[in-house]
Order: C-alpha cells, then structure tokens, then sequence
C-alpha cells in the first residue's frame, strides 16, 4: 500500500483512512468499486473506468456529488501524492453511512493505491486451468464489492490444482469471478459470452482491437455443450491482460498450448497499452 489514500476527495495518510463503522460497504456489502493500472504514470484507459464506475453507482442507485471530472482529477491528485508510476488504484464507492443500517445515505469515495500485481510467467507461457462453478453473479452489469462465492471456492480451487473460476448457469458459460472469457473456434473467430456478464474494459479493448485488425468476433450466449467446438480460450482482465486457458474441468481445450490466436491478441493488446502511454503521458 501507497503512503496517501484518498477518503471523499481529501488526501489523507492510508493509515489513517477509515470508513465509518455504519458504513453500508461493512455493514451491507452495499458498495461498487473499479480497479485500473497504472503504466509509466499513466492510468490506462481511464476514461473508460470511470464511465463503468459511474455507471454501476447509478445501477446501485448511490447518493454520490461527484462528476466524472472531479473523480478524473481525485486520480491524479493520488498518483501525485504517492508519486506512483507502476501499479494500480482501487476506487470504492458506498452506500453511505446508514442511521438505520439498511437506507442509503450519502456515500463515501475511497480511493486507494497499489502495487503492481505480479503473476507467474508460466501463466502466460503454459496457460491456466479453470474449474466450473453453477453460479450467476447478482446484478452482473454492475461492477460490486460481492465477491462471496469467489472467495468460497478457493478451498476447492487449490485441491482440484486449479487457477481460475468459471461461473455457469447450467446452460451457458457466463463469467469467472473476475475476469471475462473469449472462445476460439475452428474458423478463429473470437467468441465471448454478452448477456448476464459484466462487460469488462478489457474486454471492450480487445473486442476494438479485433474489429480493427479484421479477427472476426461474436458477442452471444455460449453453451457448455459447445467446449467440443473451441481450439483456444482465454481470460481477461484488469491486472492479467490476456491469460491463455488450457483446460476447464478435465477438458483440455484444443492442444493444451497458447494458441495462435490468443498469442496475436496478446501481442495487439500489449502493444495497444504501450501506445496508448505513449499518447497520454507527459
């Protein structure tokens, strides 16, 4: 953790930065947050974060006065007063110090700096195993702090040697506990669940990446009884990119390698990030 935190818009020492104990977030589980990287100073696609996490505030229906502007500049105030250039920062948003414990209140802004979320190479080099969970997050689109059955099965995770979840509900692959999924077919058409999901900025990355560079792509309902269908998979996200998935359950997905597929869109995605610092940095 950073030196500063940002508590309501106030730099503060992170020691020191508390929420109330009647906070809806402790009390409730009732908050939203977003998380983004932070790349040669530069907070990539910050724009796009900020958006999500205004818009899961409003899907949470929060009592919050700041504007997209006010956050954007929050940011910067942090990463200067930390003097951070590598890493990441946690926004959370609340719903409020609550008299009663279950009304919305006016909420509480945190913002919090970190740093860099290391993962093995051989994630990227080998790939990564998922095990399926029949589970559908509540209110997907909104991005919340309810992460409860992610952390559940972690016990399940490290017995079955497995990385990664991968929620279903019974018929459709739908999302992991933190990241989205992209299938591959035989044709390299890159396929990803749409509905029931939340749309990650990643995601949406990689989806303008592939439009871009004419890699064909189909946002729909992917059905677990098409697993025989797919050479490649992959995960995405905030902190990992693009992580190859070379099996789900005890189904090795095509050769059990990173695909061709997954490789070129790494490659676009990494050389999409450094591009973008470059245009934004000062």
């Amino acid at each position: 953790m950073y030196s500063f935190a940002s508590l309501n818009g106030i730099l503060q020492a992170s020691e020191n930065t508390h929420l109330p104990a009647s906070d809806l977030a402790i009390l409730r589980g009732y908050a939203v947050f977003d998380y983004f990287r932070i790349q040669d100073g530069v907070p990539l696609f910050l724009q796009d974060y900020l958006d999500r996490f205004l818009r899961s505030a409003n899907g949470l229906r929060l009592q919050f006065q700041w504007s997209k502007g006010e956050l954007r500049e929050m940011v910067f105030k942090l990463l200067e007063a930390n003097q951070q250039t590598e890493g990441g920062i946690r926004m959370l948003m609340t719903g409020g110090s609550s008299p009663t414990g279950y009304a919305i209140d006016s909420a509480n802004l945190l913002m919090l700096s970190y740093p860099t979320v290391e993962y093995p190479a051989w994630y990227f080099e080998q790939g990564v195993k998922a095990m399926t969970v029949r589970h559908q997050r509540e209110l997907p689109h909104i991005k919340s702090i309810n992460y409860l059955s992610g952390l559940y099965y972690r016990t399940e995770l490290q017995s079955r040697q497995a990385h990664f979840l991968l929620y279903h509900d019974g018929y459709f692959f739908r999302e992991s506990d933190r990241y989205n999924i992209f299938f591959v077919d035989q044709e390299n058409k890159l396929i990803t669940p749409e509905k029931a999901v939340l749309h990650g900025v990643t995601r949406k990355q990689i989806l303008e990446l592939a439009l871009k560079h004419d890699i064909p792509i189909e946002c729909r309902d992917v059905e677990l009884t098409e697993l025989n269908n797919f050479k490649e998979a992959f995960f995405t996200s905030t902190t990992l990119g693009a992580v190859p998935l070379k099996q789900i359950d005890n189904f090795i997905i095509g050769e059990g390698v990173p695909g061709t597929v997954y490789q070129r869109i790494k490659s676009l995605f990494d050389g999409h990030c450094r591009e973008y610092v470059s245009e934004n940095g000062q």
